[in-house]
């Protein structure tokens, strides 16, 4: 893991558990579901991220158009998301991969929906503030070879689209508080263990 002075606290609290997990050999789909709740944990401790909603309305709004000037667009309005969140630590990841995920669907003329670009955004903010860092931990102590901890950081990368925490906590951010920290999950009614419930339950399934 990272050991640069503050930032290795971060990551040790944020991405630690997936750290190992994937040192373990875990599944990459595990180790994906994992890094979903560890980057809830890292926009929670900085304070949440006002720039996210504001960015993928971006994204969805540049990959809608038709323009031709709709590069310029986005790299106006990128530049406004630095500008208008400049006070939020976490502004300057989303403001990047807002560009970067921006120009590729220019690119290729394809429309994205608000959550298929919060969950690009959600990618591309792992892969900035954690997978990076994890291809040489894993370089250093599971694989000895660059090549197949790229290939498994890749596969956590491609597992994570996919994961229901994933999914979950983009759809959280979209309906985020203004200082941008996701809605709460929901909470599930309490399982009640008591003889008329557990009789009621019997019944009603046929038993």
């Amino acid at each position: 893991m990272p050991t640069d002075g503050a930032d290795f606290g971060r990551m040790k609290a944020c991405y630690g558990k997936a750290y190992t997990a994937a040192r373990l050999g875990a599944e990459d789909g595990e180790v994906a579901e994992i890094v979903s709740l560890g980057e809830e944990r890292d926009i929670r401790r900085d304070g949440g991220s006002p720039a996210f909603s504001p960015a993928v309305d971006l994204i969805v709004i540049v990959s809608e158009s038709t323009a031709e000037s709709r590069c310029h667009q986005l790299l106006a309005g990128v530049d406004g998301l630095r500008r208008d969140f400049a006070d939020s630590s976490l502004t300057r990841y989303f403001a990047a991969a807002a560009e970067t995920i921006g120009l590729t669907v220019v690119n290729e003329g394809r429309g994205l929906s608000r959550m298929d670009a919060a969950v690009m955004l959600l990618i591309h903010f792992w892969r900035s503030r954690c997978g990076d860092g994890m291809t040489s931990y894993l370089t250093k102590n599971r694989t000895q070879s660059v090549a197949q901890s790229l290939a498994i950081v890749g596969s956590i990368t491609s597992n994570l689209a996919r994961t229901n925490a994933l999914r979950c906590l983009a759809a959280r951010m979209l309906n985020a508080s203004p200082s941008g920290l996701p809605a709460k999950t929901p909470k599930q009614p309490p399982i009640e263990h008591s003889a008329y419930a557990l009789n009621n339950i019997s019944l009603e399934g046929g038993l």
